[in-house]
């Protein structure tokens, strides 16, 4: 099972985000999901990459955060938003996307 098997697994009970109508639950599931993987930090605006050695370490954990969150999101919303996605961040998005997902 590979590091990105670990952080998504969480993330499979929260439902797509379409819009409003859907966003206080999605918000709450979404919530528990980064708490359970220990990744609150990742999108916390005042979390500061570290400057030595382990960079690469948390470089690769914040993708696979944004990977994961993005894959909690519709397609009309994602398709708005994809311009924002780094190139190994859109990579994690598609093999979470791919893999089997748990209905809701």
């Amino acid at each position: 099972m590979s590091s990105n098997d670990n952080i998504s697994k969480p993330f499979e009970s929260v439902p797509k985000l379409a819009g409003k109508e859907n966003f206080v639950v999605w918000k709450q599931r979404l919530t528990l999901a980064l708490l359970l993987t220990r990744s609150k930090s990742f999108i916390d605006p005042i979390t500061e990459a570290p400057a030595d050695s382990s960079l690469d370490t948390w470089t690769d954990r914040d993708n696979q955060v944004a990977a994961a969150i993005l894959s909690t999101t519709s397609e009309s919303i994602l398709s708005a938003h994809i311009d924002h996605l780094n190139d190994s961040t859109a990579e994690l998005l598609l093999e979470i996307d791919a893999s089997p997902r748990q209905s809701s």
